[in-house]
């Protein structure tokens, strides 16, 4: 005999966001998630006990004066970023279908909203809410520039919820009086500058990379393209029939606004593009699982003893046991900052460790792939000036380019040696 349903609904985790969750059936036979809060806090208890009331009890059960009706039935704040979410993971994707990174922006800025203001009405959310939410940004430590960023997605977040007539259009309105911090008026830190990474420190570094990991640095240097656009190499997407050849990225950062991307690929970057084969111009130049493969190969060919027969079936048995994840056909953006996060460990655990090496060196600074854009686009400037960082870096505006390209002081300097 089968169990009987409970009547109850559960209490149970939303492994997506780490809040808990209570699925209730609506009038008309349907399903509704309520986010409660943090999964196994004192307040999603109260809440859940709250929402568990309500659906017992003839009316809704409130701790003060009832909320003036809304569109939406009344939804929470919880309810509200839950049907957001649901809508920006169908929204915002590539061309190819996989999702972009605004899924993670938004992810990032609904969480300290529903820690702050998960159980209350969405209808009640207004300017003093917004500005609690802020604080708890700041207190997390997010710097200036981060925390604005976050509270306008909080904001487009009701924006939506206005156009699907979830949430009445006056909250809106009032969340948009809502200034942005100032610099120097705020105890939020400013974000510091991403300055060029050293040669010194990338050279470093490269000894200690996988071979195709050493080539998405390489591009990146020669070419100046974002980590991504590095990542998602194919031939297929590269015009070769000219002496400079052109790449044009499958998604990038500003195709939803209609920009085109064209990356020219020189000399010295197609030679380098020559030490990458693929059997099919779809597939990745550079790719984890070849380059799995080629560590698995150099590893046997290095073998001093034949695996025997035992040895083997060991392998194999251990591999059932405890199956390892197959390397994938592209690196992520993430996945290559952290195989160069791993190589800068290693660099600096091997000076360490040395004795011939000499004195002991400097550490080898951290570093990130983004950093070797802002170095192309600094060396760029200092030999033909910043337009041509515009073009090759593919900004629509001059200033975001001298974002990226360091002023050359030097230059100033000898200058003001002679005028001054």
């Amino acid at each position: 005999m089968p169990p009987q349903r409970t009547a109850v609904p559960s209490y149970r985790l939303h492994k997506q966001s780490g809040q808990a969750l209570v699925t209730i059936r609506t009038p008309d036979g349907g399903r509704r998630d309520v986010l409660l809060g943090k999964y196994n806090s004192p307040e999603s208890r109260v809440e859940y006990a709250r929402v568990i009331a309500a659906l017992s009890a003839p009316a809704p059960v409130e701790s003060g004066p009832a909320a003036p009706p809304c569109p939406g039935g009344g939804l929470t704040v919880n309810e509200l970023a839950l049907a957001f979410m649901r809508h920006a993971a169908d929204y915002y994707r590539h061309p190819d279908g996989g999702p972009t990174s605004a899924v993670g922006n938004f992810k990032s800025a609904i969480r300290p909203l529903c820690a702050e203001c998960g159980p209350r009405p969405a209808a009640e959310f207004g300017p003093i809410a917004l500005k609690a939410v802020r604080q708890r940004m700041i207190a997390a430590g997010w710097c200036r520039s981060g925390v604005n960023t976050a509270v306008e997605r909080v904001k487009r977040v009701f924006k939506w919820g206005v156009g699907e007539e979830l949430v009445p259009p006056h909250v809106y309105e009032a969340l948009r009086a809502v200034p942005g911090l100032k610099k120097g008026r705020t105890a939020a830190p400013e974000r510091p500058p991403v300055p060029p990474v050293d040669d010194a420190a990338v050279a470093a570094t490269l000894p200690h990379l996988t071979r195709h990991v050493r080539g998405l640095v390489e591009f990146q240097r020669l070419t100046g393209c974002r980590p991504g656009e590095a990542c998602a190499l194919r031939r297929c997407d590269v015009d070769t029939s000219g002496a400079v050849w052109l790449y044009t990225p499958p998604h990038h950062k500003t195709a939803y606004r209609g920009k085109a991307r064209v990356i020219p690929i020189g000399p010295r970057a197609q030679a380098l593009l020559a030490e990458f084969p693929t059997d099919a111009p779809a597939d990745h130049v550079f790719s984890p699982r070849r380059s799995a493969a080629e560590v698995r190969a150099d590893r046997a060919a290095a073998r001093k003893t034949p695996q025997y027969p035992s040895e083997r079936r060991a392998k194999m048995k251990r591999k059932k046991a405890a199956p390892e994840r197959e390397p994938g056909d592209a690196y992520t953006p993430s996945i290559y900052a952290c195989a160069i996060g791993r190589a800068v460990e290693k660099a600096n655990a091997e000076d360490r460790r040395n004795p011939d090496l000499g004195p002991a060196l400097p550490p080898v600074p951290e570093w990130a792939p983004n950093q070797l854009r802002h170095s192309f686009a600094t060396a760029v400037r200092a030999a033909h000036g910043i337009e041509a960082v515009q073009v090759l870096l593919g900004h629509a505006n001059l200033k975001t380019s001298e974002i990226y390209a360091e002023k050359n002081t030097a230059a100033a300097v000898a200058i003001a040696a002679q005028v001054g």
